[in-house]
This record gives C-alpha cells, sequence and structure tokens, in this order.
C-alpha cells in the first residue's frame, strides 16, 4: 500500500502504532490523500459511547457486569443478536471500525478469565452474536479496501 500511495513509511508509521485501534486512526489519518473518506471523530464518539472498557482501570471485568454490557457494546455497534442478524442497508464506516476495534479486543488479552461455572454465560453471549461479528470482520475488511483505493486514486 505504501508504493500504491507514493509513500513507502505507510507500513512502518503502521507498524509503530501498535494496538488495531493505533494503527486504523493512523491509517484513515494518513497525510497522503487529499479528503478524509472517514471522520476520525465520528469513529472516536462510537467507540467512547459503546466501549464497555472505558474508564475500567481491571484487567477483567466480572462476569455478571461484563455479559450485559457485552450485550449493551454489541448492540451499539450493529452487531446484533441471532443467527440471522437483521441487515444493516447501509452500514455507517465509523460503526463498522469501531466494532472492529471492539472485537478485536474482545478477542484479546482484554477478554475476561471466567471461573469454569461462569464461562457459558460469555461464550453463550458472544455465541449468540457470532454471525454479525463476522459480518462486522468482513464489511471492516471492504472498508479499508476502499479507503485503500481512495488513497490510491487521490495520489495518482
Amino acid at each position: 500500500m505504501g508504493k500504491d500511495i507514493g509513500n513507502p513509511t505507510l507500513f512502518s508509521a503502521l507498524d509503530e502504532a501498535g494496538t488495531l485501534q493505533a494503527k486504523i486512526n493512523k491509517f484513515i489519518n494518513f497525510p497522503e490523500a487529499d479528503k478524509r473518506v472517514l471522520s476520525q471523530k465520528e469513529i472516536d464518539d462510537i467507540h467512547s459511547q459503546h466501549n464497555i472498557f472505558s474508564g475500567n482501570n481491571r484487567k477483567t471485568i466480572p462476569p455478571g457486569m461484563f455479559n450485559q454490557s457485552l450485550r449493551q457494546s454489541l448492540q451499539g455497534y450493529g452487531i446484533h443478536a441471532g443467527r440471522q442478524p437483521p441487515s444493516i442497508p447501509s452500514p455507517v464506516p465509523g460503526r463498522i471500525l469501531a466494532g472492529l476495534v471492539f472485537i478485536r479486543n474482545l478477542t484479546s488479552h482484554r477478554f475476561p478469565a471466567p471461573a469454569q461455572e461462569e464461562e457459558k454465560s460469555w461464550f453463550d453471549v458472544w455465541s449468540n452474536h457470532l454471525p454479525a461479528i463476522n459480518r462486522t470482520i468482513l464489511w471492516g475488511a471492504f472498508l479499508l479496501w476502499k479507503v485503500t483505493s481512495h488513497y490510491r486514486s487521490a495520489t495518482k
């Protein structure tokens, strides 16, 4: 992508960003494009409004609180429950990317390690949203591809 936009520093800039959220922020704000496809403020607003980790300094979250917060957060990102989640005719790019960061956080070092008897409820919530989680990941990939295409055409 760095070659495509005419700036080979893109890879190192993203690599140095650290977390997925920082990488996405760096990517969408990379200075090579004439105009922005996405609003950084919109992504930040969605992420802070629905992020269950905000303001929580503990490494894990009590499972009872986590399950309730998880359901609310997933809905807030448009990641609805059900084997066939309701389709969203026009997904909002900021919501998709904020949801992608949220999903990544849940599947990384931040998800709780509940006791054996508490695991089932956490995985039930996750499993109930899995089709929409997978859809968000796919939308995220398409959206990043579109942003990359925009950057590529902006430099030609």
